[in-house]
C-alpha cells in the first residue's frame, strides 16, 4: 500500500507540475510580444518597424516599406575625414538648395542637434529637397571612425502615418562605435 500511495503521488505531482509549466508556456505565448527585428550594419543598428525591409545597394542601405513607397530610408557612411564635422552638416543644412518638382527652394522645416544613442547627431527637415511633396529628415552623426547619414523621406499625404515607423527607427538606434 505505501508503494502504490508513493506513485499515486509522485505521478499527481508529475502532472500538477506539467500543468503548471503549460499555463506559464501558454501565459507567456499570449502575453510576451514576439521581439521586434533588428537591421544591423558594422557601425549600427536598429528596430525593424513592422512590414520594412532592408537592402544593401552598392554604398547605401535602403529601407522600405513597400513598392511604390509612400517612405524610404537610405543610410550611408564613410570614414571620417576633416570636413565631417556637425558644424559643417549643420551648415549645409542651412544652406537653400533646389526645390525638386517646383520652383524655387526646398523648404527648411527645422535644424538642430539631439542626442541619440549616446551621441550627438545633426537633424534637418526639409520639404521637397529630395522628391516633390515629400519631407525629409537628415540626421548626421560621427563617430571616432565614421560619418553616419540617414535620409528619411516620407510623402507628406502619408507623413503623420510614418511618423511611428520613422521615430522607432530612430530611437532605437544603437552605434557600435565609440563616438567622436
Amino acid at each position: 500500500m505505501r508503494g502504490s500511495f508513493f506513485r499515486a503521488f509522485l505521478v499527481g505531482l508529475s502532472l500538477t507540475a506539467l500543468m503548471i509549466c503549460g499555463l506559464g508556456i501558454g501565459a507567456a505565448w499570449l502575453l510576451v510580444p514576439t521581439p521586434a527585428v533588428r537591421f544591423a550594419t558594422a557601425a549600427f543598428s536598429f528596430e525593424m518597424p513592422a512590414g520594412w525591409s532592408c537592402t544593401r545597394e552598392v554604398t547605401e542601405y535602403v529601407c522600405r516599406l513597400s513598392e511604390p513607397s509612400d517612405a524610404i530610408v537610405i543610410m550611408t557612411m564613410k570614414y571620417r575625414s576633416a570636413d565631417d564635422t556637425l558644424v559643417k552638416y549643420e551648415e549645409h543644412l542651412r544652406t537653400p538648395m533646389p526645390a525638386v518638382g517646383r520652383d524655387g527652394h526646398a523648404e527648411l522645416v527645422s535644424v538642430g542637434r539631439r542626442t541619440i544613442a549616446g551621441s550627438e547627431w545633426v537633424e534637418g527637415i526639409l520639404r521637397d529637397s529630395e522628391a516633390h511633396n515629400y519631407d525629409t529628415t537628415y540626421l548626421t552623426g560621427i563617430t571616432a571612425e565614421v560619418a553616419i547619414l540617414f535620409t528619411l523621406s516620407v510623402h507628406a499625404k502619408y507623413r503623420e502615418a510614418r511618423a511611428k515607423d520613422l521615430r522607432k527607427m530612430i530611437e532605437s538606434l544603437v552605434v557600435y562605435q565609440r563616438p567622436h
